[in-house]
């Protein structure tokens, strides 16, 4: 356990740099801005819940889990550092689940705290910010496991990452239900929108199916991550 912490803060201090944390601020703060608007909408909760799957679960959650995750491990392996790592005496799945914790604990602020703040702005219920900040919470988790094992095996996992989110999930998927249901958006918008009474908009996942397939990409993608970390190349 302490070999774990150890590794999640150095994982924190590699990932948090100014660049980086300014970019995904000034991201999640175009959120609040907007939900200031839309409050003062004709239909808030609509607009509201517009802004929310589009803004929140549709670019926040996936491209800060992105920039982050994808850079985990991608910037040790490009700049020949993993190997620093790779021979102390510590095991796979230690070292991968530290660098997903410590993607999870940055994007977490950008993509799951400022959305709710948001809501709050926008004058949504209770019910609605725990609901959206657990259907977020959930994305960051399963979209992070998904970025962090990328980087560990596509080199540019950046640009993989974006043509993922921008051309699966934003256009693919889209095109039929039984591409929509492997959509990792699709899951987060299934859990959240019920509670804004109100949206004509129907998914045809329920809760439960929605949150056991976000678990289980999550499961799966940490899984593939140790055994691509055990066949990384490291120098």
């Amino acid at each position: 356990m302490a070999l774990a912490l150890t590794l999640t803060r150095l994982f924190l201090r590699l990932l948090a740099t100014k660049a980086r944390l300014l970019g995904l601020g000034a991201l999640s703060l175009g959120m609040v801005l907007l939900a200031i608007v839309v409050r003062n909408d004709v239909e808030p909760v609509r607009a509201s819940w517009q802004l929310f799957s589009l803004y929140a679960l549709g670019g926040l959650v996936p491209i800060s889990s992105l920039v982050v995750g994808a850079s985990a491990f991608g910037d040790l392996i490009d700049d020949r550092t993993l190997v620093y790592l790779w021979l102390r005496p510590v095991s796979r799945p230690v070292l991968l689940l530290s660098a997903w914790l410590a993607t999870v604990i940055l994007v977490i602020p950008f993509a799951v705290i400022v959305p709710t703040v948001a809501l709050e702005f926008a004058g949504m219920s209770t019910n609605a910010m725990t609901t959206s900040a657990f259907s977020a919470l959930l994305g960051t988790l399963a979209y992070s496991a998904v970025f962090v094992a990328l980087g560990l095996k596509l080199p540019r996992a950046l640009a993989w990452g974006l043509a993922y989110i921008l051309i699966w999930e934003g256009a693919v998927a889209n095109a039929g239900a039984g591409l929509a249901k492997l959509a990792l958006r699709l899951s987060t918008r299934s859990i959240a929108f019920r509670a804004y009474a109100g949206t004509k908009i129907r998914y045809p996942l329920a809760t439960g199916p929605a949150v056991t397939f976000l678990g289980a990409v999550t499961i799966v993608a940490l899984i593939l991550g140790v055994r691509w970390l055990r066949n990384a190349e490291v120098a």
